[in-house]
């Protein structure tokens, strides 16, 4: 039962890193793709649309391999 519940999660995490290498990408949560919030939104630059953290965890990663290198 524990053997199966690791399995679910490392599929899960394998899943939401490949969507973050697929698609880096995500909404923005604090002006919700509101035209009148997003003018000023600070966090999305008044895109809409933010890094996810999976993908900022692999661009972490992937500079901490070039570093050792």
């Amino acid at each position: 039962m524990i053997a199966l519940a690791v399995l679910a999660g490392l599929l899960t995490a394998a899943g939401y890193l490949a969507a973050c290498w697929l698609a880096p990408f995500g909404p923005c949560l604090r002006c919700g793709n509101d035209p009148h919030r997003r003018a000023r939104c600070r966090r999305c630059d008044s895109t809409g649309r933010r890094i996810r953290t999976g993908r900022r965890l692999l661009t972490y990663l992937r500079s901490l391999y070039r570093e050792a290198q």
